[in-house]
């Protein structure tokens, strides 16, 4: 049974490897339980931060991250909360979800952080490149409303983008 258990850890913390995803685990307290090494790609966590609360760090992503917690925890969101959060020069997607044990007790949160800077630029670049285009382009929501107008759509039917969009 001990063996079984140790298999199952072990695979689930190479699976957690695998990802690539900095997973962070809090306690209620915000006190960090555990990290993943991706997360240490983000932030320079060490083993001897385990039990420090997270509220002393002073990175970019803190204080948006330790107010969406607390959220989570006084409020016993069963849900998840993400934003985008920028860190020395890259974008991630933080999420972060209840802990909960077996029997559903709140033991803590989990913040993800998921590196997006590529498609954060790639978005950008499209963006760019459908504004300078010599063509009249716009895009329509699901709803029939206008969410896209280049110049050239301005140009030829007369009318600008603050004009058209919604």
């Amino acid at each position: 049974r001990i063996s079984e258990l140790e298999e199952v850890k072990g695979e689930i913390e190479n699976l957690l490897g695998a990802t690539k995803i900095g997973v962070l685990y809090l306690d209620r307290d915000l006190c960090i339980r555990k990290f993943t090494n991706a997360m240490t790609d983000i932030v320079p966590f060490t083993q001897a931060d385990i039990g420090r609360s997270v509220e002393f760090f002073s990175y970019e992503f803190t204080k948006p991250m330790v107010t969406s917690c607390k959220e989570v925890l006084q409020q016993h969101k069963d849900e998840e909360v993400r934003q985008e959060v920028q860190y020395e020069g890259k974008q991630y997607m933080m999420r972060i979800l209840p802990h909960t044990s077996q029997n559903t007790n709140l033991r803590g949160v989990v913040v993800t952080f998921l590196d997006v800077t590529e498609k954060v630029l790639q978005k950008r670049d499209y963006l760019r490149l459908i504004e300078h285009a010599n063509a009249p382009i716009f895009g329509i929501d699901s709803k029939g409303m206008i969410n896209e107008w280049n110049r050239k759509s301005a140009e030829v039917v007369g009318y600008g983008k603050e004009e058209v969009m919604g």
